[in-house]
């Protein structure tokens, strides 16, 4: 059986404090529409604690990183898991709007549903698993590109897709 899958790519904010760290919906918005970390939390109250939790996954800056109580245990991404995410991916770094961190997330889609990759046929599993393919693929310098993706590369030749700022931000929590 499958299950749900969440992609979120917007902001995300590090704040002072985790319970602050927040998810910029809509900053620009007359009113900022935002989503803190407390405001996270809250969701697991009253919730069902067999109801059953998708993958969550957050492409944005600093969405697993916290600035203070340093070990790293309140994120945003984690408070996704109490608030009943099965498994949570995040991001430990301000991440570049860039076309190989699109890549490394169709990549990883790819790995998830069980697409796998010409070459790579076969499903991975578990979404800690798909998200290691997905950065294992972007250090292979032999890595065989998908079909969706050979456009890209050939309008851009010399695209580093090996550099860890693009691909090893990426966090996986749960399961």
């Amino acid at each position: 059986s499958s299950a749900a899958v969440c992609h979120v790519n917007c902001h995300a904010t590090a704040r002072a404090t985790p319970s602050a760290s927040s998810l910029d919906l809509h900053p620009a918005a007359p009113v900022p529409q935002v989503l803190t970390l407390a405001e996270i939390q809250a969701l697991a109250h009253g919730r069902d604690p067999s109801a059953p939790g998708g993958l969550l996954v957050l492409a944005n800056c600093t969405s697993d990183l916290t600035l203070a109580d340093y070990d790293e245990a309140l994120t945003l991404s984690t408070a996704f898991l109490t608030a009943g995410a099965a498994s949570v991916v995040g991001s430990l770094w301000a991440i570049a709007d860039d076309i190989r961190t699109s890549m490394v997330m169709y990549v990883f889609h790819q790995y998830l549903t069980g697409r796998g990759l010409p070459g790579h046929p076969e499903a991975v599993g578990s979404p800690a698993d798909a998200l290691r393919a997905a950065q294992l693929w972007m250090l292979d310098p032999h890595r065989i590109v998908p079909p969706a993706l050979s456009a890209v590369l050939e309008e851009r030749p010399g695209l580093d897709l090996d550099a860890p700022h693009i691909w090893a931000a990426f966090t996986h929590h749960g399961h």
